[in-house]
């Protein structure tokens, strides 16, 4: 006996309604709902949607992430918890944050792996004008130098000295806070800055400025590393490995054509972006994500053994002999992307 007509419409219609739906889900390029995990991800910013993070940014706009079967939930530093809580505690899958930062919570027991760097060294630098005469670190001495405790320009201002054998004492450090205000009123002789951002307040106030970078006089240490937990690692290498290899094309794109880059960028947030901003910072950092000789988000691990040695002389890691390096660090991943990049077909 054949089914009834109207029985046979349903059918087909509640059908097709499924159908559509299920493509609607997967049309939408930042649902967490339309794959089951793993194919469901995360990645935690530690600061807004800019430059910085322009691999991820670009790989996200250009829908790499999803070529490669993975829907990608890209989110900005979060008011209520930083990249390695959300990511030790299994709410986010990936994150970025400071390779010291990385490296003084992993010695506090945060179970965090890193496995690759968006900048591979530090994005720190120290300002001075161009008329002040102060070309080295040398001539910090008897200088105004501001000093902001707890950052990473602190640390990476103490080791540069130390490295050189320079005193502390031999400066008139002046304790500040991270607004370059006081060295715009001339109030302090150095400023200790970030590539891409003091710079670019230099810049649109018409500042004529030189640049002393920390790099130059030895320092190298990883910028920021992209992280995520042991748990990931360990049950979901082949996550990993797709997502860096989406990000490390992102890098690449990013810089292959800024015409279409910028755009990309721009589009996370219009109202505090503007295209100036974009192109200033990409051509500002670009020494910082891709050193000469280097690649994108490769480090090595002559930086993580410089990285740990200045934080345990300056005693934010306590206990340097029991920390294991090879735990906290992965070369694998970076390794098997530039062996076998993957081809997006561009």
């Amino acid at each position: 006996m054949k089914p009834p007509v109207v029985l046979v419409s349903l059918v087909i219609g509640i059908t097709l309604c499924v159908g559509a739906l299920w493509a609607f889900q997967r049309s939408d390029r930042h649902s967490t709902e339309s794959l089951p995990f793993p194919n469901n991800i995360s990645l935690r910013l530690n600061g807004p949607f800019e430059p910085t993070y322009a691999g991820e940014l670009v790989a996200d706009q250009t829908g790499l992430f999803e070529r490669l079967g993975l829907h990608l939930d890209l989110k900005s530093a979060a008011s209520d918890g930083d990249p390695i809580t959300l990511v030790s505690n299994g709410i986010d899958t990936f994150g970025v944050t400071r390779g010291d930062v990385f490296l003084v919570a992993r010695a506090k027991g945060a179970p965090i792996v890193a496995f690759a760097s968006g900048y591979l060294e530090s994005p720190v630098e120290f300002y001075v004008l161009e008329k002040s005469g102060i070309h080295t670190p040398r001539d910090f001495i008897g200088k105004r130098v501001a000093r902001q405790a707890e950052q990473d320009t602190a640390m990476i201002y103490d080791a540069m000295l130390a490295r050189l054998q320079i005193s502390r004492g031999q400066m008139r450090e002046i304790p500040t806070g991270t607004d370059i205000t006081a060295f715009l009123n001339g109030e302090v002789d150095v400023w200790p800055g970030h590539v891409g951002k003091d710079s670019l307040v230099l810049q649109q106030k018409g500042v004529a400025y030189d640049v002393i970078r920390p790099t130059n006089y030895g320092i190298h240490v990883p910028g920021t590393v992209y992280f995520t937990s042991e748990k990931t690692i360990r049950e979901h290498p082949e996550l990993v490995q797709k997502f860096l290899g989406a990000v490390i094309a992102g890098w690449k794109l990013a810089y292959a054509d800024d015409a279409k880059s910028v755009p990309m960028i721009l589009s996370f947030d219009e109202k505090t972006l503007t295209s100036d901003q974009v192109r200033f910072e990409l051509k500002d950092q670009r020494d910082y994500v891709l050193p000469l000789g280097r690649r994108f988000t490769e480090f090595d691990e002559s930086q993580w053994k410089m990285l740990l040695n200045i934080l345990t002389d300056q005693r934010l890691i306590h206990d340097s002999d029991s920390f294991n390096l090879s735990r906290a660090v992965t070369y694998e991943f970076l390794k098997e992307a530039y062996r076998k990049p993957i081809d997006f077909g561009n």
